[in-house]
């Protein structure tokens, strides 16, 4: 069991540095972001909050390459989804791989943009959108966006 864990976070890890390594402005933003509140000390947890890039980046590794690509649920009580009728025993299969790929949740979803997890890029201005941000009004529940971010009421 143990290395389960082990081997879906060195799998994440990988594509992090294979993507950071293929799109070196954003590694360079990242360098700079890591440079700005770090210095040359490790990362505490108290760190994350002001490191709004770096989860960008690891959310969007996590939405192109996630280590879990497919993921089955028995249902235990009679249940509705997308209005089929579910009956206890009955096998539920869901593909985070696929999902996070899904043009009505992301724009250009093939891509890696770590702006998908911000509305409005941290690296300009508000009245500027980021080309490639998501519509916050098109995001799944399961996209957060940082702390830092600004509120997604302004979505249309």
């Amino acid at each position: 069991m143990s290395f389960a864990a082990h081997e879906t976070t060195a799998a994440a890890l990988a594509w992090l540095f294979l993507l950071l390594d293929r799109h070196q402005p954003v590694r360079r933003r990242l360098d700079a972001e890591i440079d700005r509140e770090l210095g040359n000390r490790l990362p505490t947890p108290a760190d994350l909050p002001r490191l709004p890039s770096t989860e960008a980046v690891v959310k969007e590794t996590l939405r192109l390459y996630p280590p879990l690509w497919y993921l089955e649920r028995t249902v235990d009580l009679p249940t509705e989804l997308a209005g089929y009728p579910l009956r206890p025993g009955t096998r539920v299969a869901v593909s985070p791989f696929v999902i996070h790929r899904d043009p009505r949740f992301y724009d250009r979803p093939m891509e890696f943009l770590p702006d998908h997890w911000w509305p409005w890029s941290p690296w300009s201005s508000p009245q500027q959108p980021t080309p490639g941000a998501t519509n916050c009004a098109r995001l799944p529940a399961h996209a957060p966006r940082s702390a830092h971010a600004p509120s997604c009421s302004h979505a249309d």
